[in-house]
Parts: structure tokens; C-alpha cells; sequence
């Protein structure tokens, strides 16, 4: 189970209840419990709102850290690399 464990976000500009916003979210770093994530919303080319979110693997019974398998941390880092080169 994944919790919100960190939460930062600079809000830049104000949006409307009509606005067509874009979304994104990009993997910046894969640690043993946790993932972080670079966050934006825009409407057109202009950012309203950025935002670092970093989630940590819990437990679901204990709620104490529970390390990413490797699996998925292998995974998570090659999403990361292709993001970085573009493929």
C-alpha cells in the first residue's frame, strides 16, 4: 500500500472553473520505500501549479515502511530512464 509520506506545491496562477488543464507527473527518484514524483498542471504554456509528491510503500496491517520488491523498483527506474532519454 502506497501513502502520501511528503507534499509540496508552489501554486503560480489561479485556475477557472472552465480551464483545460494538463496534468503531468514524472518519476525523479526510486529509494527503498519511497517514490518521487515531479508534478505540474498548465493550461496552454502557462504553469499553475508545480508540485514534488513523494510516496512511501507501507505495510498494510503494521503501517510500518515496507521496501519496494525489486521488481517494481526495477520497473520504476527504467520508466524513470526512458522518461530521460526520450524513448
Amino acid at each position: 500500500m502506497f501513502v502520501v509520506s511528503s507534499l509540496a506545491l508552489t501554486y503560480r496562477q489561479p485556475a477557472k472553473l472552465d480551464d483545460q488543464l494538463d496534468a503531468t507527473a514524472a518519476i525523479v527518484a526510486v529509494k527503498g520505500a519511497t517514490i518521487q514524483f515531479a508534478q505540474s498542471v498548465k493550461r496552454g504554456s502557462s504553469c499553475m501549479v508545480e508540485g514534488d509528491v513523494t510516496i512511501a510503500c507501507v505495510d498494510r496491517v503494521s503501517g510500518k515502511p515496507r521496501r519496494l520488491s525489486p521488481e517494481l523498483k526495477q520497473q520504476l527506474e527504467a520508466r524513470m530512464q526512458n522518461k530521460e532519454t526520450g524513448t
